[in-house]
């Protein structure tokens, strides 16, 4: 049987510098199609300094994408101590966490 109902409620558990956890939901279909054009896009980047800010829009909206609907700002990653390297750890969790439900059989 496929139970629909535990997909749904699966999330990427991400416990932030400070201690909060931030349980991020699957994307939308806008947030989906997003994430492959960023992925697509920082591929092929060159300007570190546009990738960087590429990365740091992407971040804010997976971490915005939360159970709790609590809203991250650029402002908020500097505020916690998120920086590049930890945003690219974020993104790369999300797209396995992403792809591993898409080939979930339950």
């Amino acid at each position: 049987m496929l139970d629909l109902s535990v997909l749904a409620q699966e999330t990427l558990d991400i416990k932030l510098l400070n201690g909060e956890i931030v349980c991020i939901k699957k994307p939308s279909k806008g947030l989906i199609i997003e994430l492959n054009k960023v992925d697509l896009k920082m591929a092929k980047e060159t300007d570190f300094e546009k990738m960087v800010e590429m990365l740091e829009r992407i971040t804010t909206k997976i971490l915005s994408n939360n159970t709790s609907k609590k809203m991250f700002t650029v402002e908020q990653l500097e505020e916690l101590d998120i920086d590049y390297s930890l945003q690219t750890q974020i993104f790369k969790a999300y797209l396995e966490f992403v792809a591993r439900s898409l080939n979930n059989p339950n």
